[in-house]
């Protein structure tokens, strides 16, 4: 099964303790995760194992997973990039960053896109050496874990006259 924080740990209210649900596997994106919706998800769900992942569209998804022994050791992390995948944080300069530090997350891999359909020019400002310059806003942690914090950009264009907030401020 498949979701964002959001919806299992809304869905996870509904779970009850004796419940034998039949998921063996959970795989969490879309957002970011909190420490208190891992431990409402981990709750509900605990015989499925729970990745936790980061994808992009630009990238057919799969970027990075967060094995489901460290998810709550690590509930706000999206892991470690695939095999496959490289990953780094950068500054506005294209300079790697030091651990902890939050820069640009850039991401190279064969599963990256060649480009935008028709648009060198947004192809040119997304991806450069061959680095995929995804707009989130992220650090590594020493531990080679990587954290998504926000996005560069913090509203995205839906049509010529509307937008919508990337990480919308939550309301309590």
């Amino acid at each position: 099964m498949g979701g964002t924080p959001t919806l299992l740990s809304t869905v996870s209210v509904f779970v009850k303790e004796d419940d034998e649900l039949p998921l063996k596997t959970i795989a969490i994106s879309g957002e970011c995760m909190t420490e208190a919706a891992a431990k409402k998800i981990q709750k509900a769900f605990n015989k499925a194992k729970i990745y936790s992942v980061y994808v992009l569209t630009e990238a057919s998804p799969r970027v990075s997973y967060l094995p489901p022994d460290l998810f709550l050791k690590h509930p706000t992390s999206v892991g470690i990039p695939l095999k496959s995948v490289r990953m780094k944080i950068v500054d506005e300069c294209d300079n790697e960053l030091p651990d902890n530090e939050v820069g640009e997350l850039l991401v190279m891999g064969d599963n990256v896109m060649i480009g935008y359909y028709c648009d060198n020019a947004k192809t040119y400002k997304a991806k450069r050496n061959g680095w995929l310059h995804t707009g989130d806003l992220a650090y590594k942690d020493k531990n080679g874990l990587y954290y998504i914090k926000g996005r560069k950009v913090k509203s995205i264009l839906t049509k010529a006259t509307s937008t919508v907030q990337a990480f919308p401020q939550e309301r309590r």
